[in-house]
């Protein structure tokens, strides 16, 4: 009788959260003027590019449609994707600059960089921090 082992993989799950720390990851690598670019460009991707391109396919496709039904579902669709994509985007964004900037001031004021467990921690403290914000 054959012994069969399950193998479990970690679910590989890319989240708004996780981009975050990504990004926070990537400022830690630099120093303290890289990790506030870092930051800028993350906020002005995760603010105003990401919700505009994802606009300009909602409105392209409102355009699409006919008939009776076309203005509720465009209604339906607007506030569907505004709650499901662009509103966390925005968070997001918040949420980087955020990390971003604090890590920025860390590495100019100490001169070193953030242990995993400080990012991650950071990383927690940003993202809440965005909630009440946005």
């Amino acid at each position: 009788m054959a012994y069969n082992k399950r193998r479990y993989r970690k679910r590989n799950s890319v989240t708004l959260s996780s981009t975050i720390g990504d990004l926070g990851a990537i400022a830690n690598w630099f120093g303290p003027k890289g990790a506030l670019i870092t930051g800028v460009a993350g906020f002005i991707l995760l603010y105003f590019v990401i919700p505009g391109l994802i606009q300009d396919w909602i409105d392209y496709n409102k355009a699409k449609m006919t008939g009776q039904l076309a203005a509720p579902m465009g209604k339906l669709l607007d506030d569907a994707v505004l709650r499901r994509f662009i509103r966390p985007s925005e968070w997001a964004g918040i949420a980087t600059l955020i990390l971003c900037s604090v890590i920025s001031i860390w590495k100019a004021v100490t001169n070193s960089g953030l242990d995993s467990t400080e990012q991650k921690e950071a990383s927690f403290w940003s993202r809440l921090l965005a909630r009440f914000l946005d």
